[in-house]
């Protein structure tokens, strides 16, 4: 990434999602990452070279979509959210992430204040220590300030728009998150 001059938006630029599927092989899944930026210029923000070498891309209608594959013995539903936050990090300037995963978004909230999650234990010791690892270099090479994350209700129903947990757009912004991510899972 580039260092990023300004602060994170107050509104929600790209939906960040994972997904695992497990093939009913024990201690083996099939992972998948994806990322939603809803009404993202191409012209303003056209896609970064992490973005085009690190996750499959189209270009909707109504934004930008970005996928792909995580599997593997050591695949886990923290790495596949993992993988498309740090996917979304990527992306050009000052941006503010929606998750649908309360531990995710607690965990790279204690980064993004300058944490160090537990600095007597060393990255490559931690449980999925090479990708915090990755994450935490993403955020301070871009700049802690340009970045925020905060959740979002996933799968939101109609009745969670009614009951002010969710809102329409971001019951659709976490769908379409979550079927990138299911695509990456099936690639």
């Amino acid at each position: 990434p580039e260092w990023c001059p300004h602060q994170a938006p107050s509104t929600i630029t790209c939906y960040t999602d994972g997904s695992l599927k497990q093939p009913g092989v024990q201690d083996w899944a099939m992972g998948g990452f994806g990322v939603w930026w809803p009404n993202r210029d191409m012209d303003e923000k056209p896609l970064t070279q992490a973005e085009i070498e690190f996750a499959h891309h189209d270009l909707h209608n109504a934004g930008t979509r970005l996928w792909g594959h995580l599997g593997g013995q050591r695949s886990s539903s923290t790495r596949t959210e993992l993988a498309s936050g740090i996917i979304g990090a990527l992306g050009p300037g000052a941006i503010r992430q929606a998750t649908d995963t309360m531990a995710y978004c607690v965990k790279v909230n204690k980064l993004l204040n300058g944490e160090i999650l537990d600095a007597r234990i060393p990255w490559g010791l931690q449980k999925d220590g090479d990708l915090w690892r990755v994450i935490n270099a993403v955020f301070r090479i871009k700049g802690l300030h340009a970045i925020a994350v905060e959740s979002t209700k996933g799968h939101a129903t109609n009745d969670h728009i009614n009951k002010g947990i969710s809102t329409a757009d971001n019951m659709q912004g976490n769908a379409n998150a979550d079927a990138m991510a299911d695509k990456g899972a099936a690639w």
